[in-house]
């Protein structure tokens, strides 16, 4: 004996009883006298308008998941402790990036703590500004250089216009002897004024 469901019981009738009223429209009417001739306006096709209703139907199906047509495997070059968590949407519908979120390129997806590169940029600073404030005080000291440059420079041009004065001044003296030397050889003059050229010669020449 087999047991049938409700429902299958329900569709068995169902079928049984078309099935019956089929045979009972399938015999000829007898008693019918005449034949009615449908009218030309009659005989035109009609047509009925039928309106459609949206039919949605969503199948769950346990422990399947969803493959996009393209993939890409994100990861972080650095390790460190997640510090935020982007997001998606507007206004109300913001909510956080997760597994399945439609997100836009560039959009930001997390933000990562990484204390130990912290660290070690603060280090990097630190000695960024010791090479800072070394290069100023070099900068400094060049600056004192080139004054001391300049200076020694003016003394040195000093020092060139003094000599011109003196070699101007020696020639001066030494024709100036060589005048007086003449005339003392003449006997024009006495030898004390040969003497005092000589020694303003000597003079100009130390």
């Amino acid at each position: 004996m087999i047991i049938l469901p409700d429902r299958y019981l329900l569709l068995s009738v169902f079928a049984v009883s078309l099935f019956f009223v089929g045979c009972e429209n399938s015999e000829p009417k007898q008693n019918s006298q005449q034949v009615s001739t449908p009218s030309s306006a009659e005989s035109s096709p009609k047509t009925e308008v039928v309106t459609g209703m949206a039919y949605n139907e969503t199948i769950d199906l346990f422990g399947a998941t969803v493959h996009g047509y393209e993939t890409t495997q994100i990861m972080a070059k650095v390790s460190g402790y997640v510090e935020d968590i982007g997001t998606v949407g507007k206004g109300d519908t913001t909510e956080e990036i997760d597994l399945g979120s439609a997100v836009s390129e560039g959009t930001l997806l997390a933000t990562l703590d990484v204390p130990e590169m912290l660290d070690e940029l603060a280090g990097q600073q630190a000695q960024l500004e010791q090479a800072n404030s070394h290069v100023e005080q070099a900068n400094a000291s060049k600056t004192q250089a080139d004054a001391e440059v300049t200076s020694r420079k003016a003394v040195v041009d000093e020092a060139k216009s003094k000599k011109s004065e003196k070699v101007a001044f020696l020639k001066l003296q030494s024709s100036k002897y060589a005048r007086i030397a003449k005339l003392y050889e003449s006997g024009s003059i006495g030898k004390e004024s040969l003497d005092e050229a000589k020694f303003a010669l000597d003079a100009a020449e130390s």
